[in-house]
């Protein structure tokens, strides 16, 4: 026979690496767990709940054994009422017994295959209309026809698993693992079975009246996963001597395809992350080729040296296992650095083995001489990525352009600009871009187009100059503009006297602007020639306008010269008291410009 020819094709999904951070030993994960009996007295019980079960029926289990005794993996059977079934090997050889209300013990007849051969099988026992039939890997192995079409398998006696009783005959444990146990109260079709064996059922599923998954037996407790949820208990064991690591063909998704001419054919699944594996070229003597897909992590990353995360990966079982060849294509939707692609039996092997493998066109291409594995693959890839940071900037902004990373000591980078560093701050308009690589020589690009929103012509100068006191009209207005003064004002334009310090934010396009105005006061005044100090409250003391009060000097002299009244800081105050009527002479002197002003004030009382 010449050595299989397997050839692997795998892309890994979008994601930095694929496979498992560093390698751990977990549970549950695939086949998850089993229990294993010891054949000597260990066994579980169910009660006696008939659940449903009246004219026809199916049960199923996956079971690993190498003991030819005389043991039975479920049973529920009452030899003095006639009623029930019994799923049991014998000689190595699977059957499905029991008896129908006829006075008749019924027998499937053995199936052709021996399971005790240390090696995962999948049995399934069915009654159809008087028909009892064996199962082995979803091939009919035995039948035979009673001519009672309307067996009565209903009985009061216990369910049990790994055990039949009978005081006349003791007990029949069986030796071995034992896996995904269920019943249904209705017979499954071939396809049916082939349908379901490799793959986990919902909870709900219709007609589905015992469903023991052993995947956790904490407490001595087997649950019922059927929507009946009748539990069941461990006898004469312990959870942690019984639950060991399952290796059954079983995953969260199954295809397959029974047939005995492959020329031309080809079986192919593809996963919910993009992964996707096919079979074709098999060998002759190959009687069928389940595939399942496990939507987790497997329980052992053992032998795998990458880093990163895969979250899934494949599994074949070949019923009967024939030693067969077939090539196997492995691929998913995206594209990778650099890959190897790892194999092991089953979920209960803990260590991985790297397959001779090379990269070709996008491809994993590797060789494998088995005929029932599980299949992953450690790739190396570059996950898309995207610059963040806005699109459009204000004039005379400054935005920061970035790029997220995992662990930005991993990558390196490469800006447009020439910077090399994970961001960049621009003030510019046009595209950049960004080369993104990691350490396994993965690059990737992204690109973002800046715009520069323009300011607009604010038509605003930056000092005004008036006389004190005046009032200045200051206009911001700007086409599609709003505003906020730093008085609070919102419009366009607003008054203010000089002299002031004023500021506007103008918003345009999402843009704001602010823009300073200095109203300088200027030295502008206005002298009156004529004072009345009678306490009427008008016009009774020497008031200038147009200068700041306190700002200047002031100097009064009468008609001879003589000074009269002086201030260094004139506050309007002069009003003549204790002066006589006349003509009197002023000067002001402003110390900022030191520029004088010169004039008469006549006083009339």
């Amino acid at each position: 026979m010449p050595n299989p020819k397997l050839a692997f094709n795998i892309i890994a999904p979008l994601l930095f690496i694929s496979i498992i951070l560093t390698p751990c030993i977990c549970n549950a994960q695939g086949a998850g767990r089993a229990i294993e009996l010891d054949g000597v007295n260990d066994y579980a019980e169910f009660g006696n709940n008939n659940r449903g079960i009246t004219v026809q029926l199916t049960v199923e289990a996956w079971i690993k054994t190498n003991s030819f005794g005389h043991h039975h993996v479920v049973s529920k059977y009452n030899r003095d009422s006639e009623n029930g079934f019994q799923l049991l090997i014998q000689n190595g050889k699977a059957c499905l017994a029991g008896r129908d209300g006829s006075g008749n013990y019924r027998l499937s007849g053995y199936s052709t295959t021996v399971v005790a051969d240390g090696n995962w099988h999948h049995l399934a026992g069915v009654v159809h209309q008087g028909v009892w039939m064996i199962f082995v890997d979803g091939i009919l192995q035995n039948q035979f026809t009673s001519g009672y079409v309307n067996p009565v398998l209903n009985n009061s006696e216990n369910l049990l698993l790994g055990n039949y009783y009978y005081p006349q005959l003791g007990n029949h444990f069986y030796k071995g693992t034992v896996d995904e146990v269920r019943i249904w109260k209705r017979a499954l079709s071939a396809e049916e079975i082939r349908q379901n064996m490799c793959r986990t059922l919902p909870e709900t599923t219709p007609d589905l009246i015992a469903y023991f998954k052993l995947d956790n037996i904490a407490g001595g407790v087997i649950t019922d996963h059927s929507a009946l949820k009748l539990h069941g208990s461990l006898r004469n064991t312990t959870p942690s001597v019984a639950a060991v690591t399952s290796g059954a063909a079983i995953g969260d998704l199954s295809t397959y395809l029974y047939t005995d001419a492959w020329s031309g054919k080809s079986i192919s699944m593809q996963g919910p992350d993009g992964n996707k594996i096919s079979i074709d070229s098999v060998g002759a003597g190959t009687v069928g080729l389940h595939i399942y897909h496990v939507n987790a992590r497997p329980n052992s990353t053992q032998g795998i040296p990458a880093t990163g995360s895969n979250d899934s990966y494949f599994g074949i079982f070949t019923p009967l296992l024939p030693a067969t060849q077939h090539k196997i294509n492995y691929a998913a939707g995206s594209s990778f650095c650099a890959a190897q692609l790892y194999e092991r039996r089953d979920n209960a092997v803990t260590a991985w083995s790297e397959l001779p493998a090379k990269l070709a066109d996008g491809l994993i291409m590797g060789v494998s001489t088995v005929s029932r594995g599980e299949y992953i693959a450690s790739v190396q890839t570059m996950s898309g990525i995207e610059i963040t940071g806005p699109s459009k900037l204000c004039e005379g902004d400054i935005i920061s352009l970035a790029v997220a990373t995992a662990n930005s000591t991993e990558y390196s980078y490469l800006w447009s600009t020439g910077a090399a560093t994970s961001s960049i701050e621009v003030g510019n308009s046009g595209e950049y871009w960004v080369e993104v690589t990691n350490s396994a020589g993965c690059t990737v690009k992204d690109s973002i187009t800046i715009t520069v929103n323009p300011q607009p012509d604010i038509p605003l100068k930056e000092e005004i100059i008036a006389c004190y006191g005046e009032e200045v009209l200051l206009d911001a207005s700007t086409a599609n503009a709003s505003y906020i003064w730093s008085n609070g004002q919102t419009t366009p334009s607003i008054k203010v006297a000089a002299p002031a310090e004023m500021r506007v934010a103008i918003t345009v396009a999402g843009c704001t602007y602010t823009k300073s105005v200095s109203v300088v006061s200027d030295e502008c005044p206005i002298i009156p020639n004529i004072i009345t100090p009678n306490g009427d409250g008008k016009n009774d003391t020497f008031v200038a306008l147009g200068i700041e009060e306190n700002t200047m000097q002031l100097h009064i002299f009468d008609r001879l010269g003589k000074s009269v009244y002086q201030a260094a800081q004139y506050d309007n105050s002069w009003s003549a008291m204790d002066m006589p009527a006349g003509t009197y002479y002023y000067q002001f002197t402003s110390p900022r410009t030191q520029r004088t002003y010169k004039g008469w004030v006549e006083v009339v009382r």
